[in-house]
């Protein structure tokens, strides 16, 4: 972002896209667009493939997919 200013290149004309809710995305004073994953959800997920893994490990290897959700203009 800070490139963009140097160069006066407005924010508009490049598209971004954060992770999660990024906690300093305000720093940067416009809004950004973020992918909000569930962390609950995925940490729980987690520890109940590893779980299974201990029982068994040659449980064949598994996929989880938490699906995200966009959310325009976050600010923080």
């Amino acid at each position: 972002m800070k490139a963009l200013r140097d160069r006066n290149i407005p924010h508009e004309s490049v598209p971004i896209c954060g992770i999660d809710r990024l906690p300093f995305a305000d720093i940067f004073g416009i809004p950004i667009a973020c992918i909000a994953h569930d962390a609950s959800r995925a940490g729980s997920s987690a520890v109940t493939l590893l779980l299974e893994r201990i029982q068994d490990r040659y449980l064949p290897k598994a996929k989880v997919v938490i699906v995200g959700e966009l959310e325009n203009g976050v600010t923080g």
